[in-house]
């Protein structure tokens, strides 16, 4: 599959060849090659679609005034119309699909019109003011416009990056609490066979086990609503895991403190 620019420049240079001649489309033959090439450039079984710029077609436009070499606006209108009035779809893809790109080359004729009339009604200003005062004030209402169609471009390409940034943050987070999922099941697994055989060890040892399987089951959870937070919020603190680490680790030290001294089995001596 190409690229957006390879497709870009395909498409700048599929306009450059209809400015040529007013004639190059009078033969059926001619017209189903550029169908064929146009089908290529808007056409995708998935939802990546070409979308052409209108950049790209005052670009061609602009360059084609100043060389009158390289063919003529008005010819480029008028095969334009002839394209958008006898297209049919009639080709396939792969798939056995109906190629129809109706609305694609209904939106190229429209803006290839809407660019050409501008041109021609700015080129009509510029003959009739010409010599006169107000020249500036036109030639800085055209730059205003290049700025702003610019500004409106760059404003599309951020919008693109951030919705781009945001769909990969949906799938970060999806990833975490699934791992989140898992965590719970298997902390619950592994404390249910704790528990089913604690008849089996003695009381320190489940003691020992159960605020280890406590410290990781904690810690990773932790770590893990950590992470989002830092994504949603930009503001995290870890003073809560660390006070709840040092609670943790007095109670483990009091557990074996509790075995050295024997504590349990003097209990049950004395009762």
């Amino acid at each position: 599959m190409l690229s957006e620019n390879k497709k870009r420049q395909q498409f700048m240079s599929l306009l450059k060849s209809l400015a040529q001649s007013e004639n190059v489309l009078s033969e059926p033959s001619k017209r189903a090659e550029y169908y064929k090439e146009l089908e290529n450039l808007y056409y995708s079984d998935n939802e990546d679609n070409f979308r052409h710029y209108y950049s790209d077609i005052f670009s061609i436009l602009s360059d084609i005034l100043q060389d009158s070499d390289k063919g003529n606006i008005l010819y480029l209108s008028s095969n334009m119309r002839l394209l958008y009035l006898r297209y049919k779809p009639i080709n396939k893809d792969v798939n056995g699909n109906v190629i129809d790109i109706s609305n694609n080359i209904k939106k190229l004729y429209d803006h290839v019109n809407l660019e050409v009339s501008r041109i021609d009604y700015i080129n009509k200003l510029f003959n009739n003011v010409k010599q006169d005062e107000n020249m500036n004030s036109l030639i800085s209402k055209i730059n205003t416009y290049e700025n702003e169609r610019k500004n409106f471009e760059a404003k599309q390409d951020e919008i693109k990056a951030k919705i781009s940034n945001q769909e990969k943050e949906y799938i970060t987070i999806l990833g975490i609490f699934a791992a989140i999922v898992l965590a719970f099941t298997g902390g619950f697994s592994f404390t249910s066979s704790i528990f089913d055989n604690l008849n089996q060890a003695s009381i320190y040892r489940t003691l020992i086990l159960t605020l280890v399987i406590g410290f990781v089951l904690v810690n990773m959870l932790y770590g893990l609503f950590f992470y989002i937070n830092s994504l949603l919020n930009k503001s995290t603190s870890i003073k809560p895991i660390l006070y709840f680490n040092l609670i943790l680790l007095f109670l483990v030290l009091l557990v074996i403190i509790s075995w050295l001294f024997g504590f349990v089995e003097w209990r049950n001596a004395l009762f």
